[in-house]
């Protein structure tokens, strides 16, 4: 074990949960704050609409990322679990395989994503006057999609090993430069909506490389040889087996958001640009409390593979209450500091009065979010994948969708109020089913 790698199975829960959670939630939280300064550069200095335009397509530019990045718990879960049991030639062949997996499945979608582009947008409902700014914008951010997938999938494979420090490093890093370059091309150069792409780009060249590099360097059975790179059939099953029920989880989740996103797009710019900067803020608080159901996963596979199956109850217990807690406390904060937050963003009153309305009802109930992701991830590390994808697909997702185009469609609920209303609920139902699924998983495994 290296000085990077936590040990899992042994010593108390709950101060290991943090030292694998914090650096996570903290490369998440960076990622966020500088995608925050994006935004408030583009909404100050880029043209009237560039606001609008980049939050019309944020969902959508999620969308194929976020596959990725839940592919790539496949890697996580499936290696932490052959570490747990000591299976060193395992490790070795899923490294290599979930880089060959994270090379051709970045660019299959990157070249998917620009070919239904337009499509797409028109579906959501993007405006006309906003619709070339969008394209624009995603065109030049595809080009990030496919170094995006190598970073994702080789800091999964370090946190399989309980190494979150060194992700962190490297994505501070890219980001900031990243950052510095797309506010130089805005405001310098004023290439508006295709400098903040640019800068997305710049930062994941240098993310992926950092991570590869690293790969490289790591001693045996975690070193990476780029001339074994290769789909070894049992390893690349096994990453399947977990990742592609996660990522299909992923999918009609991004789905559903799409969805919200063309009801947002119903009510007009001052909704769009609200949502897109209060959705930024919100990615605050679901990066802070995902760091800790990533750990629930990450711990519960290893002491799996371990043969320690008491503690996997206690990792559970303190990695949904850990969750819970950071995305109410947080959600909480956003909530009261709203209003100065959002005027970052714009200065549009309308905009800030929308912005606060989604806060006040999202990241206020934000706990629910957290209990629910946190009990996805638990029954997922467990190897039980299937099932709380599906759950999450008719509860997160279907109530969400069934809302958008059933309550919300009659004249007093169609507003951003009973719109928004659609996350609290999809989260407590959803969380509900997880939680007694949990129970029957974990009695089976000990019997």
């Amino acid at each position: 074990m290296s000085r990077h790698d936590l040990d899992m199975q042994h010593g108390p829960v709950l101060p290991a949960l943090v030292r694998f959670a914090l650096p996570l939630a903290l490369s998440g939280l960076l990622q966020c704050f500088l995608g925050t300064i994006g935004l408030v550069v583009i909404g100050r200095f880029g043209s009237p609409l560039a606001l609008a335009a980049i939050g019309s397509v944020q969902t959508l530019a999620n969308l194929f990322p976020a596959l990725l990045v839940s592919l790539s718990v496949g890697s996580t879960v499936v290696a932490a679990l052959h570490i747990g049991a000591g299976r060193t030639e395992r490790v070795e062949a899923v490294t290599h395989a979930s880089m060959a997996l994270a090379a051709v499945g970045g660019g299959a979608a990157a070249l998917l994503l620009a070919l239904l582009l337009r499509p797409i947008l028109r579906a959501m409902g993007t405006p006309e006057d906003v619709m070339p700014l969008a394209v624009r914008y995603m065109r030049i951010f595809l080009f990030a999609v496919p170094f995006s997938s190598i970073y994702n999938f080789g800091a999964a494979l370090l946190r399989a090993r309980g190494d979150t420090k060194r992700p962190l490093w490297f994505l501070s890093a890219s980001g900031i430069v990243g950052t510095a370059v797309g506010a130089a091309l805005v405001i310098r150069f004023g290439l508006d909506v295709a400098g903040a792409a640019l800068a997305v780009v710049v930062s994941m060249v240098l993310a992926s490389t950092a991570v590869l590099v690293c790969l490289v360097r790591e001693p045996p059975p975690f070193r990476l040889r780029l001339r074994d790179v290769r789909f070894e059939r049992q390893a690349l099953a096994a990453v399947l087996r977990i990742g592609v029920p996660t990522a299909g989880q992923a999918l009609v989740f991004n789905l559903s958001n799409l969805v919200m996103q063309g009801g947002i797009n119903s009510l007009g710019p001052a909704a769009m640009a609200g949502g897109a900067a209060s959705l930024n803020l919100e990615g605050f608080v679901w990066l802070a409390l995902v760091g800790f159901s990533q750990a629930g996963m990450t711990f519960s596979s290893n002491c799996l593979g371990g043969g320690r199956i008491l503690r996997i109850r206690r990792i559970v217990l303190e990695s949904c209450g850990a969750a819970a807690a950071s995305g109410l406390a947080l959600g909480a904060l956003f909530v009261a500091f709203g209003r100065p937050l959002l005027g970052c963003y714009t200065s549009d009153p309308a905009a800030v009065d929308a912005g606060m309305l989604r806060l006040g009802i999202v990241c206020g109930t934000y706990g629910f979010c957290g209990l629910m992701e946190s009990l996805s991830c638990c029954v997922r590390g467990l190897g039980h994948s299937r099932f709380p994808a599906v759950v999450t697909a008719l509860g997160v997702c279907g109530i969400r969708i069934g809302w958008v185009h059933g309550p919300f469609r009659l004249p007093a609920l169609h507003t951003m109020r009973g719109l928004y209303f659609a996350y609290p609920l999809s989260w407590i139902a959803t969380g509900a089913v997880l939680l007694v699924a949990w129970h029957v998983f974990y009695a089976r495994l000990r019997r």
